[in-house]
């Protein structure tokens, strides 16, 4: 028996793949699985299937309300006071990004407690002499971070409101619902 030739069994080749894979409208219809398969991929194109998963973790939310204290508040003051710590947060971790980015994350670990009120944990000398700078310097990088913080909170709010003009309202009822 004559054994056959490379181009020969080259073209049986090929023509078992061209018909297996006869393509009509761009698919596959050479196999069942073939053809289940690119049906899975459009239904989940339509389902969605190019954006991100978002999951929400209601025990987590669950947790954080039976920490909050007891309170005789209405639940739509108790919403609105959890908004605006969670701004704050959200200010607050912007603020050392924007910090980590430059390069200056040890100065705003240093000097976060200006921020939050913590004056004892903020001795200019003492992180004068830690970071290498003068006094003056720290004292001008503490009014540069209490500046930055003051502005982020009103670039968050824009961000989410319709017009430019109900920004000071926002931050009136964010500062009314930290207050009481």
């Amino acid at each position: 028996m004559e054994r056959p030739r490379v181009w020969q069994t080259e073209i049986l080749l090929l023509l078992a793949a061209f018909a297996l894979l006869t393509s009509v409208e761009g698919r596959c219809r050479g196999s069942r699985e073939a053809r289940a398969m690119a049906r899975d991929q459009e239904l989940a194109q339509k389902r969605g299937g190019n954006l991100k998963k978002f999951s929400l973790d209601f025990n987590t939310a669950e947790e954080a309300y039976h920490r909050e204290r007891w309170t005789d508040l209405r639940p739509e003051k108790i919403f609105d006071r959890r908004w605006a710590i969670d701004l704050l947060n959200l200010v607050l971790n912007r603020l050392e990004a924007e910090y980590k980015k430059s390069g200056k994350s040890r100065l705003f670990e240093r000097l976060r407690p200006a921020l939050t009120g913590d004056t004892a944990g903020l001795a200019c000398a003492e992180i004068a002499a830690d970071l290498k700078m003068s006094g003056d310097a720290v004292k001008m990088a503490v009014s540069r971070l209490r500046k930055r913080y003051r502005e982020l909170p009103r670039q968050s709010i824009a961000d989410t409101v319709a017009s430019p003009e109900e920004v000071d309202d926002e931050l009136r009822h964010l500062f009314a619902a930290l207050s009481g």
